[in-house]
């Protein structure tokens, strides 16, 4: 199945046959947000506002996911953003979202942690300690050794030997 491209979200604004006027006024403002695109980052937050204050009974979106579907829409528009500024916005984002999460975390790990992080402990020093030795053992050099731990323990290796079994390989 072959996925085409919608239409462009402008040829869907302009497509109206009640304000023929609305195509230079779509065009002026799409080139005024690629000319400037700070404007459609600030754009975005305003309009993810809006559509996150919605509530349908006692439902609403609620502003961040208001804001990735405002960006979605907006990005349809082909605006070029400095990386360096897709960069500082997504690392805002993943501040705020620690910010907002981690006394939730910590909370939950003065209940019932201590097991789970030795459990978790005891696994990573197992699973060093076996690629350690067995690298010695065969005599491989760093590079393989460290491939072998990552193969080894990632639960990869399990997944290669299990669609070789189920395609009649091995």
């Amino acid at each position: 199945m072959v996925l085409r491209r919608s239409r462009p979200l402008r040829a869907i604004l302009v497509q109206t046959s009640f304000f023929p006027a609305w195509g230079a006024l779509v065009d002026y403002f799409v080139s005024a947000l690629r000319q400037n695109p700070e404007l459609a980052i600030f754009l975005t937050i305003a309009v993810g506002f809006l559509i996150g204050g919605v509530k349908f009974g006692s439902f609403s979106l609620g502003i961040v996911v208001g804001c990735l579907l405002a960006g979605v829409l907006i990005g349809q528009l082909d605006i070029k953003v400095s990386p360096l500024v897709k960069t500082v916005f997504f690392d805002l984002f993943l501040f705020t979202t620690g910010y907002k999460v981690g006394p939730q975390f910590f909370r939950g790990l003065k209940s019932d942690a201590l097991p789970q992080v030795a459990l978790t402990v005891v696994l990573c020093v197992s699973c060093l300690l076996a690629a350690f030795g067995f690298s010695k053992l065969l005599g491989y050099d760093v590079g393989t050794a460290a491939g072998l731990l990552v193969l080894r323990h990632s639960g990869y290796d399990s997944l290669v030997g299990w669609s070789r079994v189920a395609a009649g390989l091995g």
